[in-house]
């Protein structure tokens, strides 16, 4: 649950470090931002992806989307989701297709040119087009496939050792949940803050031509009912850089850790729903009472699933 005086803390600090970063964007980018893109495509009203609410809503340069694998909150001044919610049950993962070669990254065609991210702002940017709903998620049919290949539903980040390495394992894992407990909701998306990394140097502001914003982490949510009836939820916030294990030999950012060195990496990564709330200024989960909101997005659990 977000508190107004928190969002204001948050909001400050982090309009505080954005100026601080290699690039800043004019007023005018800004408010042209706001007007060019819908408010909404696609039907999000029924919307099997939004069972526990939007965490954000569509306005001054936001575009609620709704797809037939995820719903998302696209931001036509960063070019990037905010947010990409999903349902993953057990049945969507029977009979899915192969990643598609080579993978059919676009534009997305319901948002205008100069307000979203193209194919251009990628291309030798030193980072990857990370997916936010998986496309091994989104596999149950080619349209659904297809749509996870939007870059409305991508973000600039790390390669080698996070998107295809730590990143990739976190999300095997969280469809192994999808397989176990029959259905989980997932929230994933990025983080601005300009949080400090040991060793590691400012990232850039913003990459592309469409100056496409890269975030400084990224956050990735679980929730799931138990079999008496309550929810229970795991929550990750992961660095935008190389992830490697303690005590890994010599990291170079070009050869990936074992998939099951990430596996037990994971539990370090573990935080509130609370703290990327306050991160973020996202609220959700928002469509629960808020009692029942309460008991889990305080909880930090010692281990995941």
């Amino acid at each position: 649950m977000t508190r107004a005086s928190s969002a204001l803390r948050i909001l400050a600090f982090g309009s505080l470090l954005f100026a601080r970063a290699s690039w800043a964007p004019s007023p005018a980018h800004w408010a042209s931002a706001r007007v060019q893109n819908p408010a909404t495509v696609g039907d999000m009203e029924n919307s099997p992806h939004l069972f526990l609410g939007r965490p954000g809503v569509g306005q001054n340069g936001r575009t609620l989307i709704a797809r037939r694998g995820y719903a998302c909150l696209h931001d036509s001044f960063r070019k990037v989701p905010l947010w990409v919610s999903y349902r993953l049950t057990r049945e969507d993962l029977k009979n899915l297709l192969k990643r598609p070669k080579p993978e059919p990254f676009k534009a997305d065609p319901d948002l205008k040119k100069k307000f979203r991210a193209e194919l251009t702002d990628y291309r030798r940017s030193g980072w990857d087009r990370g997916h936010m709903a998986p496309s091994e998620h989104m596999s149950r049919d080619v349209d659904t496939q297809a749509e996870s290949y939007f870059l409305s539903n991508i973000a600039p980040q790390n390669g080698i050792t996070n998107n295809q390495g730590f990143w990739r394992v976190l999300e095997g894992t969280h469809k192994s949940y999808a397989e176990r407990f029959r259905e989980i909701y997932v929230i994933v998306g990025p983080i601005f803050d300009r949080l400090p990394e040991p060793g590691e140097g400012p990232l850039p502001a913003a990459i592309g031509n469409n100056l496409v914003s890269v975030p400084t982490h990224f956050y990735r949510i679980v929730v799931r009912r138990t079999g008496s009836g309550k929810y229970t939820a795991l929550a990750f916030i992961v660095p935008n850089r190389e992830i490697y294990p303690p005590g890994y030999p010599t990291p170079s950012g070009k050869v990936k850790a074992k998939d099951h060195e990430y596996e037990a990496y994971q539990r370090n990564f573990l935080r509130t729903i609370d703290e990327i709330e306050a991160h973020t200024g996202l609220d959700f989960c928002n469509a629960l009472p808020v009692g029942q909101q309460s008991k889990f997005e305080s909880k930090k659990p010692s281990k995941p699933w």
